[in-house]
């Protein structure tokens, strides 16, 4: 590992390409889109939205953005080609022949096969970080503001920093099948740089090497890592062992256990880390199945993320850890917790029984915030119940039952947004509709009949697609899908729901959780899917439900649910990306994104999709599949399939094998 430090307030990438043929290229005049997939916007130097299609030219100034499973192709003159990954904002500027793309948030390809003219430039920038592009093919990721990371499969950059006030520069060359992360925090700046492994490449860039057998090639001969012994034997683990094995050219890893002795409970194969169940007690290992927290805690409290980093606890105490089993992060009083973009936060209970939600950057090993609730419900005992989601772009939303708020804060302890004004505004609403009705309705009024019954609820998981559902504190009836653009709310109530008769049997309702990308969501965009229970029952029905097509009244509330839904199988999961998988109680199959069955696949067990691929059951043997159904895997001896976290699970009877996708 190569690592320097220099105190600077500027990060400049400078390329330096490695192709020896060079042909004569115009300057990057030409810019447009190649192609759209999923929720994707463009707008103008005007903020004005155009509509996103092929071939739709670019300008300086314009902004795109892709949502959850969204991508975006943009083309420089035939060749230099950029892809937006999902959940990214990236805006052009151009002047003469410098071309700057500005990656706000998110991750975005490149690949220039021709490198540029003396006179040319191309860079990738993020606030004060940039990187010079020439000919060059890689990726860069903006988790957060302040950090970047960049990975090369062909070409070199050159990283300087240069100190504003002394003019001193620091630079550091990064070269094919090595990555640069780059820090800037405090005015101190940070630049790593190590090799990188086939499991860092993520699923948006090998779509792309999919489609070009030379550059897959070059990137499976960088990132081949170092040779790992995954069959060793474990002494500590001796009812896991590991594999390494190829079909086609899908690098898959197996592991095993023996459930009596040890079971896989969760996992997650980017973050190189899975929890395990032994005597009643929770740990976690490595992919090569070592130990790497031992079984000693007693609740499970976050699965672990793409960053490898996990929560365990005894009772509502917490601890935090990293992919390689150090603690982080410990907390007492814990009432919820989320881990995304290198950052804890939580609500937690301190020793004078008073609510506080707290932020800890794990990269600075500091917490970051910790503020006391103010509670104005006095219905209900403090700490007993606060919801907050994952940091996402730096921000993240909080509600507590003592004050029935929601709040959207930085990592700072800011305060950005509440619904206060909303609340404000939606009363008003309610009151004049409560004095137009009082010349029919005065004695229901005079008696208390009617009251104004807004309360935002909690958040159930982190927003996903720009929404996120919200669960009720007070009334169990109603449920809310928060715009978080629009700042508005979708309320819709869960019984009487008109001609659906088995809708109505059951006595309350729950909105299903997926894990994708490393975090848990409850929707995905405007789709929920709500699961109908009966009270002391086995009796269950899963609702796939669209809010996309919603008629509401001046308070938001659905007018139109039963038009809204989708599909109601007794089994329904939503899948990251590919198809959501459903089950009729007889047999599995899949879902189209309109909740449509597809009649070409079933099987005898099925998982959803996660990362391209799912897990199915035929004849008593599991395999993996892509999203064609093509089989990319040998078959695995099963009586039924599940996915743990981000890991696919073959179980027959005691023996689990865990199938982990490279």
């Amino acid at each position: 590992m190569k690592a320097k430090l220099l105190r600077a307030a500027a990060i400049l990438l400078a390329g330096a390409a490695l192709c020896a043929a060079c042909g004569n290229q115009a300057a990057a005049t030409t810019m447009k889109l190649a192609g759209t997939e999923g929720d994707t916007y463009v707008r103008d130097e005007e903020e004005k939205e155009l509509e996103p299609a092929a071939d739709l030219k670019l300008y300086s100034g314009y902004a795109l953005e892709t949502e959850k499973a969204g991508y975006l192709w943009i083309n420089l003159d035939n060749v230099k080609l950029a892809k937006m990954d999902q959940l990214s904002n990236v805006g052009i500027q151009k002047s003469g022949k410098d071309l700057e793309l500005s990656l706000q948030s998110g991750n975005l390809f490149f690949h220039v096969t021709e490198p540029l003219e003396e006179d040319e430039t191309m860079n990738i920038r993020s606030s004060t970080m940039a990187v010079g592009i020439r000919g060059t093919c890689g990726w860069a990721e903006v988790p957060e503001a302040g950090h970047m990371r960049v990975y090369l499969l062909e070409g070199t950059v050159e990283c300087s920093i240069t100190d504003p006030d002394t003019g001193e520069v620091l630079a550091e060359s990064v070269t094919e099948g090595e990555w640069a992360e780059m820090i800037l925090k405090d005015g101190e700046c940070r630049i790593t740089v190590e090799k990188f492994t086939k499991a860092d490449i993520p699923y948006f860039v090998e779509t792309e090497l999919e489609k070009d057998p030379e550059l897959k090639k070059t990137a499976e001969s960088l990132a081949a890592g170092e040779e790992g012994d995954a069959g060793s034997e474990n002494p500590e683990e001796e009812s896991s062992s590991g594999s390494e094995e190829a079909s086609g050219e899908t690098d898959i890893t197996t592991l095993t256990a023996d459930r009596a002795e040890m079971e896989f409970v969760n996992g997650n194969a980017r973050g190189e880390v899975m929890i395990t169940y032994r005597d009643g007690l929770y740990g976690a290992v490595n992919l090569e199945g070592k130990e790497i927290v031992p079984n000693s805690y007693s609740t499970f409290r976050r699965e672990p993320n793409n960053e490898g980093q996990f929560a365990l606890g005894n009772d509502d105490n917490v601890v935090v850890f990293d992919k390689q089993g150090n603690a982080v992060m410990e907390a007492s009083g814990v009432v919820s917790m989320r881990i995304a973009e290198n950052t804890v936060t939580y609500g937690t209970v301190n020793g004078e029984m008073q609510t506080e939600v707290c932020c800890y950057d794990i990269l600075e090993g500091r917490e970051t915030m910790r503020v006391e609730l103010e509670a104005q419900n006095t219905l209900q005992e403090p700490g007993r119940g606060i919801g907050v989601t994952g940091l996402q772009d730096g921000t993240f939303y909080v509600s507590y039952i003592g004050n029935l708020r929601l709040s959207q804060m930085g990592k700072d302890g800011s305060t950005l947004w509440t619904d206060e004004e909303l609340y404000q505004e939606l009363y008003q609403i309610w009151e004049e509709e409560q004095e137009a009705e009082e010349s029919d309705s005065d004695w229901a009024n005079a008696g208390g009949m009617s009251f104004f019954s807004y309360e935002p609820g909690y958040p159930v998981q982190s927003p996903n697609g720009g929404y996120m559902i919200c669960a009720p504190w007070m009334e169990a009836s109603v449920f809310r899908l928060f715009d978080c653009n629009a700042r508005r709310f979708l309320e819709f109530e869960m019984y009487g729901v008109e001609d659906n008769a088995s809708w109505n049997q059951f006595d309350e309702f729950w909105p299903q959780s997926f894990y994708d990308d490393g975090q848990l969501y409850s929707n995905k965009g405007t789709q929920v899917i709500m699961r109908g229970t009966v009270y002391e029952g086995e009796e269950a029905m899963d609702y796939l439900i669209d809010l996309s097509g919603a008629r509401t009244d001046e308070l938001g509330r659905v007018q139109n649910l039963s038009e809204l839904i989708l599909a109601e199988y007794p089994y329904i999961r939503f899948a990251g990306d590919g198809h959501t998988c459903a089950s009729d109680g007889e047999e599995w199959f899949y879902l189209d994104g309109q909740g449509k069955r597809m009649e070409s696949f079933q099987a005898a067990d099925c998982t959803r999709f996660y990362m391209g691929y799912a897990m199915i059951l035929e004849d008593g043997m599991a395999y993996i599949v892509d999203k064609n159904f093509e089989k990319v895997s040998e078959g695995y001896p099963a009586d039924q399939v599940t996915i743990l976290g981000g890991m696919f699970c073959a179980v027959k009877g005691d023996e689990q094998t865990l199938v982990i996708m490279r």
